[in-house]
């Protein structure tokens, strides 16, 4: 059915399959080399600590600068991506990400990482993440949670792969030089973003109904039998067609759940747009002009924002924002921690490797529990949230190693199992439509947490001399984001996906 707003509204069905498990191994090779050597730099800000004498402070700002500008270009990119083909973008990105690091082995001075890995590889990293998230999400509808989960699996054994490879470069060429071969290593995500084909749009069609016997379409009847990936995904949604399809079959349309009603009520109207990564509604002697295309974008970006009134879309964006806050920060500290225990860099690396191995075995079975309906992708996602927070305050209690390994490795289980339900969560409350920009929207809250997270915790360590008090900030952070979207859990109307 065509959109009332949109006349042009074409779709385009996610074909779960052949290319798209092209996309989804270089999504994951995407994640395998940013989220590794992302993982891998509490090593190497470890001896720029030593080398540089820079304080801990100052290293959070090096790591808050470069995710902060990850999440605060994706907007940028966004529109960037609805006027060239995001391939050469995702390609351009790549290219940027190993000019950040090549010119930071350079550096000689603490700000010099400030503008290199903070200003330069930030942008090209978060530019790949919004590429292929967005990629992945239109690639793919019934498997959508777990191929999120397998291309997030990248970053975990990204970690695992790299830190070990990390502490011996470190040993063997210094950090200047380790960051010289990381730049070289970022020039793969180059050829992967190349996959992220996008996929071609097709006119909807439409079957003759005569006025004596109507006749129900295809995707008609699956909505109104909840068979349709709307109401797999978005129970608004599936709710709202369902009484438009009954509405057009001459069924009564009081005989519609009342879910999507009281979804809206809770969650405002959703927007009727084309499913396609970069839609328009322009007419076709304006989809060349770039001003208009620009105008649109920049329309749709304001819309989004605005939908943040919602209370339901606030709460999870604001435990996006503290999951952002707390995350990095634990990366950037947990092998200084370790270091400042007296484990030694080679522990250090290990616990990296353990962290990062646990964060993808929780991501793959999350993502597998969140696309069986067993349970509410809302409901696991906030306890394990809440979970991991609450061992990463009971990892200050740990006596040595094995048990330090223990409690950070369960909790990060949790937390990197609640990120791959992310996608799920979000197609949830927002749909499949303009997924761009509703991730750029999500990346603008991101953004002020990661800016507020790693500073903040470094200098509590400055303030102390201790990283206890560094790791309750950070466990709570976690813990709260995990009670924000348990909230969201109980106010829906609909508290399963499925």
């Amino acid at each position: 059915m065509e959109s009332p707003r949109c006349p042009m509204a074409r779709r385009v069905p996610a074909p779960d399959g052949g290319w798209s498990w092209l996309v989804l191994a270089g999504a994951f090779s995407v994640y395998f080399v940013c989220e590794g050597i992302e993982n891998s730099f509490g090593l190497v800000s470890a001896e720029i600590i030593q080398q540089l004498g820079a304080s801990r402070q100052s290293i959070g700002w090096i790591v808050s600068l470069k995710c902060a500008c990850m999440f605060f270009v994706c907007p940028l990119s966004a529109l960037v991506c609805r006027l060239v083909d995001v391939r050469l973008v995702g390609a351009a990105a790549g290219c940027l990400t190993f000019l950040g690091f090549f010119a930071a082995s350079f550096a000689s001075q603490t700000w010099h990482l400030f503008l290199t890995v903070g200003m330069v590889t930030g942008p090209g990293v978060g530019t790949c993440f919004l590429i292929c998230m967005v990629t992945i999400c239109t690639y793919f509808d019934r498997l959508r949670a777990t191929a999120s989960g397998i291309a997030l699996c990248g970053s975990g054994l990204g970690g695992l792969a790299l830190s070990p490879l990390v502490a011996h470069l470190i040993n063997r060429y210094g950090w200047q030089g380790t960051l010289l071969l990381s730049s070289a290593i970022y020039l793969h995500t180059v050829p992967c973003c190349l996959l992220m084909r996008p996929l071609q749009p097709q006119p909807e069609q439409h079957a003759d109904q005569s006025p004596e016997q109507p006749k129900t379409s295809t995707s008609e009847s699956r909505v109104l039998n909840g068979d349709s990936p709307i109401s797999r995904h978005n129970p608004a949604e599936a709710a709202d067609a369902a009484v438009t399809a009954a509405t057009t079959n001459g069924a009564n349309p009081g005989s519609a759940s009342s879910a999507g009603w009281l979804a809206d009520s809770l969650l405002g109207p959703l927007p009727c747009l084309p499913a396609l990564p970069f839609p328009t509604c322009l007419p076709p002697s304006a989809e060349h002009n770039v001003g208009a295309a620009a105008a649109a974008a920049a329309t749709t970006v304001c819309r989004q924002l605005r939908r943040c009134r919602n209370p339901a879309l606030l709460a999870f964006h604001a435990s996006r924002f503290l999951l952002a806050s707390a995350a990095p920060a634990f990366f950037a500290y947990t092998a200084d921690r370790c270091l400042h225990l007296g484990f030694g860099q080679g522990r250090a690396a290990a616990l990296l490797a353990v962290l990062s191995a646990c964060s993808m075995a929780g991501r793959l079975g999350f993502g597998c529990l969140g696309d069986r309906g067993l349970a509410s992708p809302l409901a696991i996602y906030g306890l394990a949230l809440l979970a991991g927070g609450c061992l990463v305050g009971a990892s200050l209690a740990a006596k040595g190693f094995a048990a330090l390994a223990a409690c950070l490795g369960a909790a990060w289980c949790f937390v990197g199992g609640a990120v791959s339900l992310t996608t799920l969560i979000t197609v949830y409350l927002d749909g499949t439509r303009r997924l761009f920009y509703v991730f750029a929207r999500q990346s603008i809250f991101q953004g002020f947490g990661v800016l507020l997270g790693p500073p903040l915790a470094g200098a509590v360590f400055d303030k102390t001399g201790s990283y206890n008090a560094t790791f309750v900030l950070i466990g709570a952070s976690l813990a709260t984001s995990g009670l924000l979207v348990l909230g969201i859990y109980l106010l829906l109307p609909a508290r399963t996906v499925g």
